[in-house]
């Protein structure tokens, strides 16, 4: 019985490690990722996208920034951007899964894992320089390198919501809304063109979509290894 009792905690305490060796090596792992796609200097050259193209998402872009920038928006959007980050979504993540939300948090890990393998390739694929660089009349309230299209943030977000709206479909509305201003954030700051956001928003929320469609495959393979 006591041995019984010992082998239970082993195992209690063997899953919470590999929970947290989970977590924590997804979040370093997309960190660096992120990283090594941000880090890279892009000198100020031409946009690679069709000149209507360009001058379209241009036109766009310059009646949000410098257009609508005032200080009070400067620190709202930079507060909302934030949201977007790698660390960010896994930490929602990890309280969606003490909530009881297992399944739909290791959904969102390996949806924002599929994300960032697409995002890196695209962003090595299509060296689109940061508005800043190419537009002279762009402020940039944040200082990022590495190529712009597409947007991480707007992926990320909508991978987010995708996958947790099955669930919370209540909230459903606040969620996109969240994605939405996040994505707005990456235009108001100067560091994305709104192609980037809308690719980057389509891409995000077809990733999840897909993920949810494979959720027994994928979630049979996981709990080999992470406790539901």
């Amino acid at each position: 019985m006591e041995d019984d009792k010992k082998t239970v905690h082993k195992h209690f305490y063997l899953n919470k490690i590999l929970l947290i060796i989970f977590f924590v090596g997804s979040t370093l792992l997309l960190e660096y990722i992120y990283e090594v796609t941000n880090t890279t200097t892009i000198l100020p050259r031409e946009d690679v996208f069709p000149s209507w193209i360009s001058s379209l998402d241009a036109s766009l872009l310059v009646q949000i920034n410098p257009a609508l920038t005032n200080p009070l928006l400067n620190t709202i959007f930079f507060v909302v951007t934030q949201m977007g980050r790698v660390s960010v979504v896994i930490l929602f993540s990890l309280l969606f899964y003490f909530f009881g939300y297992k399944k739909e948090s290791i959904l969102i890990i390996i949806s924002l894992l599929i994300g960032t393998i697409a995002i890196f390739l695209l962003k090595e694929l299509i060296s689109r320089p940061r508005p800043f660089l190419t537009l002279p009349t762009i402020i940039p309230f944040i200082n990022e390198l590495g190529t712009s299209f597409p947007s991480g943030h707007s992926t990320r977000l909508f991978v987010f919501s995708a996958v947790v709206t099955r669930k919370l479909s209540l909230f459903s509305s606040c969620l996109y809304l969240l994605s939405l201003l996040v994505a707005f954030s990456r235009l108001y700051l100067g560091i994305h063109y709104p192609l980037d956001v809308f690719f980057g928003a389509i891409l995000g929320w077809t990733i999840g979509k897909i993920t949810l469609k494979q959720e027994k495959r994928i979630i049979d393979f996981v709990s080999n290894f992470v406790p539901f």
